[in-house]
This record gives structure tokens, C-alpha cells and sequence, in this order.
């Protein structure tokens, strides 16, 4: 197995904690627009939709317990426009 990536080591031990349990850890360590939350804080602000959803679109969220969606089904549906700061972002977002 080879991680090749920035946070491969975060990786390595998810997937670890995957063959000996069975199921995936929590990805952030919260839920819902928490989660969310805690992934797109790591951009610049302001940032348009477009560089959110190119930067941060492939990472997963934790949507639910145990539920993990890539960010861009939820992106993808916010208006097209710069936001200043990540709660501009949080208020656009349906779950």
C-alpha cells in the first residue's frame, strides 16, 4: 500500500484503524457542518466557489455518523460568487 500525499501519514493510520476494525475512523472528528467546517478552513479567504470546489472538492466530509461524501456534492450547489470567510461558505450549504 502507498500513500502519496500530503497527509499520508493521517492515511496510513485510517487505514490501519481500518483493518483492524472494519470501518473507517471518523475523518475530522466531527459531524455535519462541523466537519465540513473543519476542511474548508484550510484556504485563504476570499475564495470563489470555483477554487473551493477545485482545492477542497475531492476531500471527504463526515455528513453523518458514519456517512462520508466527497466536499463537492455539497459545494456544487452554492451560488457561484466569492466568499470572505468560511461562515459566508457554511450559510450556503444545505445538509
Amino acid at each position: 500500500m502507498l500513500f502519496n500525499n500530503l497527509s499520508m501519514l493521517d492515511d496510513g493510520l485510517r487505514f490501519m484503524y481500518y483493518l483492524e476494525t472494519g470501518c473507517f475512523p471518523s475523518l475530522t472528528g466531527e459531524v455535519g457542518l462541523e466537519s465540513v467546517k473543519s476542511v474548508i478552513s484550510r484556504t485563504r479567504y476570499p475564495t470563489t466557489k470555483s477554487v473551493l470546489l477545485k482545492k477542497l472538492g475531492w476531500k471527504l466530509v463526515e455528513v453523518e455518523e458514519g456517512k462520508q461524501i466527497r466536499l463537492s456534492e455539497l459545494l456544487k450547489d452554492i451560488p457561484s460568487k466569492a466568499y470572505k470567510d468560511v461562515e459566508e461558505v457554511l450559510r450556503e450549504i444545505r445538509l
